[in-house]
């Protein structure tokens, strides 16, 4: 809500044994002028932009010398799918067998998965394809400094009658996209990104298999994205900084996800 020239909003927290940080974005319409410029194969011009503020934080020590509450719960619902895609980032939208949507809310302690538990959601789709689900783990924001990020992903049949079908992942269900990965996901905690697509990849027998998925009809929609069964334990947290090594090597990967994305939209045109 707005109080005289600021903007302020209410910031439950979980615990107070871990830091808050808090940013804004202020969108504003795009000039005139910059609405029409010529754009290469793929990217599309925007009628907004947005400027992000500063990221401050208040510690543990802060947070309860100022008297702060921990209020807030764990949930098992993510998404009930009434917002759309607003807590999602998408990516090759105009293209139907390449769409991809992803979400960071598994990250945070609110939706993070119990231990052993099923993530299950609805899915709208008018013919027969794939879909390919993907947990990036120990991402940005690593859960364990100094291990490397990996995806899992499970591919999943969809059939077509245009009703809501139901989507389950269990962790047994998951392998690495890095065959050198041998190990099974344990749990969900280190889990740093969800996303779907019906294009992608996964392994089998020890070699990596692409996915493409078949070109999407009618529209995209998700809900009730969410845990079932499975305990929660006490959640593991961030509790390192990832070394100058690592943010690089983090930011080096998401620009080589990116190019990889952007080299498969031109196929597409």
């Amino acid at each position: 809500m707005k109080v005289g020239g600021q903007w302020k909003a209410a910031c439950p927290v979980m615990s107070l044994e871990q830091p808050s940080f808090a940013f804004a974005n202020v969108v504003y319409e795009t000039p005139a002028p910059y609405r029409n410029v010529a754009q290469a194969p793929g990217r599309d011009n925007t009628d907004t932009f947005a400027i992000s503020s500063r990221v401050p934080s208040a510690m543990p020590a802060q947070l309860q010398a100022s008297g702060v509450k921990a209020t807030d719960k764990v949930e098992r619902m993510i998404d009930d799918g009434s917002r759309g895609w607003h807590d999602w980032y998408r990516l090759n939208w105009g293209h139907s067998p390449l769409w991809a949507a992803s979400t960071r809310k598994l990250r945070d302690a609110k939706w993070r998965g119990p231990d052993g538990a099923t993530l299950r959601f609805g899915i709208k789709c008018q013919t027969d394809n794939t879909l390919v689900v993907q947990f990036n783990c120990n991402g940005w924001g690593a859960f364990a400094p100094g291990r490397p990020a990996v995806d899992c992903n499970a591919a999943k049949d969809l059939k077509g009658p245009p009703d809501w079908q139901g989507v389950s992942v269990s962790l047994n269900e998951l392998i690495a996209t890095d065959p050198k990965v041998t190990a099974s996901l344990a749990n969900w905690q280190s889990v740093t990104e969800f996303g779907i697509c019906p294009s992608g990849e996964t392994v089998r027998d020890g070699r990596k298999v692409k996915v493409n998925g078949r070109s999407w009809q009618g529209p995209r929609e998700i809900r009730n994205l969410r845990w079932e069964g499975g305990e929660y334990s006490r959640q593991q947290t961030a509790d390192s900084a990832l070394s100058p090594q690592g943010h690089q090597k983090a930011f080096n990967d998401a620009i080589r996800k990116s190019l990889e994305q952007e080299k498969a939209d031109l196929k597409a045109e």
